[in-house]
């Protein structure tokens, strides 16, 4: 399939900064790497940011900054996929919750192991 291909090719372009056709430098796939994480994280921080914030008024514009980033960031993979934009966007987002969910469960599991003598 040409869109799992693209997909493939890209992905690896993305986290190990290989391409098939040229050699790069691991200095720069690793800094490459990092700013990309770096900016990954700025929609579910930045409503943090503001000292008059509330806590769950952080949390809920945390929530949608980081819904819509995953939704962009799943479109935009289409440039490179020539997939369907909403199908790619909906995926995107659907893989990220679910690893939130799973992060959230083993949190909450390691939680009740550590903290289950001192009750």
């Amino acid at each position: 399939n040409n869109d799992s291909n693209a997909l493939l090719k890209l992905m690896i372009a993305l986290e190990f900064g290989v391409v098939e056709e040229e050699e790069r430098s691991p200095i720069t796939a690793a800094l490459f790497s990092g700013f990309l994480f770096f900016v990954g994280s700025l929609p579910s921080l930045l409503p943090y940011i503001p000292e008059n914030q509330t806590p769950n008024m952080g949390l809920l514009l945390a929530a949608l900054a980081t819904t819509l980033s995953l939704l962009l960031v799943g479109g935009i993979k289409t440039w490179a996929t020539r997939g369907n934009i909403w199908s790619a966007a909906i995926e995107n987002l659907t893989v990220a919750g679910l690893g939130g969910i799973f992060a959230y469960v083993v949190g909450r599991f390691f939680d009740k192991i550590v903290h289950s003598g001192s009750k």
